[in-house]
């Protein structure tokens, strides 16, 4: 019975010792680990150090209680139950330690990606908010925007056009009239010629009459008089017509001179004008493409602006790592609880300080606490969205 008693207790130990050391080699990276450590270290001195009392000095009593703590051979429910205690809360320790790791590492994975992403956006916003700045000073003075500007500025070109060809049109319908004013003039200056002609003539005979009067003697003297009046006539008529004719000479040079300046104004060349106004139309056209990429810049930006958004988003989700570390660290400490509990079981066996059936009972307690008790709060192994307790 003692050497069946012996063989329990070092499977015990060795049992104890090989769960814990297992758990110690996988997860020693842990700090929820430091007591199971401590555990694992004493667990074989306070197993070992209980001698087996000496046969010669056991007084009767003492062997009575030793009989009575003696666990029968057949009966290995408590240390099968201490045994699934002791694996299941393992294993509860290992999955949430594991879990931490991996949220740790994509946690800070996401992180870095997160704030480069926002680096690289804020870079690229900076340069675009930059380059549209740039594009904008020939602008920023302006009392109108672009789109209103544009449209009334080639409706006043096109106007100007306009009024420059009807100008042309009118300018060469002025030449023809003024060329038409011009001949009249030169046949009013032949009129005055003739009118010249008979002012010479009639002088002419004013001249032969007086001729006539003076051999007519006394007789003649009434006719010489009305001859020399009207030679006087004559001469008049005749200054009249050169002063008749200097003026329409000075109308008629006037004439010229604006009959040149207006066939100067419709022999401009009109395709020059055209050549201006589609110029206008492509420098305006050009101002149209730069008002449309304004704004395709400043849509990239909105753009930017949103992914920036994403990125912080990702970023202060991923920041809930902590409580997530937090609640699953709690639940793998509450399992630590659970062991300790479970080795100083092991040690009450080992010294047979109590009555098997108590120390049954607590074991069983213990066993269902363990097994009833609920998954942690927080039992997510990835930072997807989740359900987490937040505090």
């Amino acid at each position: 019975m003692e050497n069946r008693k012996t063989m329990n207790k070092k499977g015990l130990i060795l049992l104890v010792q090989l769960v814990l050391l297992g758990a110690l080699l996988t997860q020693v990276h842990s700090a929820w680990l430091v007591i199971g450590m401590i555990a694992a270290a004493a667990l074989p001195w306070l197993m070992l150090s209980a001698k087996q009392p000496e046969s010669g000095n056991v007084s009767a009593p003492q062997k009575n209680v030793a009989k009575k703590a003696v666990v029968p051979a057949a009966d290995n429910a408590p240390t099968e139950q201490l045994e699934s205690v002791i694996t299941l809360n393992l294993n509860r320790i290992r999955d949430p330690l594991q879990k931490q790791h991996r949220i740790i590492d994509e946690s800070v994975e996401t992180l870095n990606e997160s704030f480069f992403g926002l680096q690289t956006v804020s870079e690229q916003q900076s340069a675009i908010s930059s380059t549209l700045v740039n594009n904008l000073l020939a602008n920023q003075n302006s009392e109108y925007s672009l789109t209103t500007v544009l449209p009334r500025t080639e409706a006043i070109i096109n106007e100007y056009v306009s009024t420059l060809l009807n100008v042309s049109e009118k300018s060469t319908s002025a030449v023809t009239s003024i060329r038409d004013m011009s001949n009249k003039l030169d046949v009013v200056f032949k009129l005055l010629d003739q009118v010249r002609g008979l002012s010479e003539q009639t002088n002419l005979l004013a001249l032969n009459a007086a001729i006539e009067a003076a051999r007519a003697g006394e007789a003649g003297r009434g006719f010489a008089v009305v001859a020399q009046e009207v030679r006087n006539l004559s001469v008049k008529a005749s200054e009249l017509n050169s002063q008749i004719e200097k003026e329409i000479q000075i109308a008629q040079q006037t004439v010229k001179e604006a009959n040149k300046t207006v066939g100067e104004m419709a022999s401009i060349d009109m395709s020059h004008v055209e050549a201006s106004k589609h110029k206008v139309d492509d420098m305006l056209h050009g101002v149209q493409q730069v008002n449309t990429e304004i704004e395709r810049e400043v849509q990239k930006i909105q753009e930017l602006g949103k992914a920036l958004v994403k990125h912080v988003s990702d970023g202060v989700r991923s920041l809930q790592f902590a409580d997530i570390v937090i609640q699953q660290g709690d639940y793998a400490q509450d399992s630590l609880n659970y062991l300790e509990e479970a080795v100083g079981l092991l040690g009450v066996l080992r010294r047979n300080t109590q009555e098997l059936n108590e120390v049954t009972e607590q074991i069983q307690h213990l066993q269902e606490r363990s097994s009833k008790r609920s998954a942690p709060a927080a039992n997510q192994s990835c930072m997807d969205e989740g359900e987490v307790e937040l505090f």
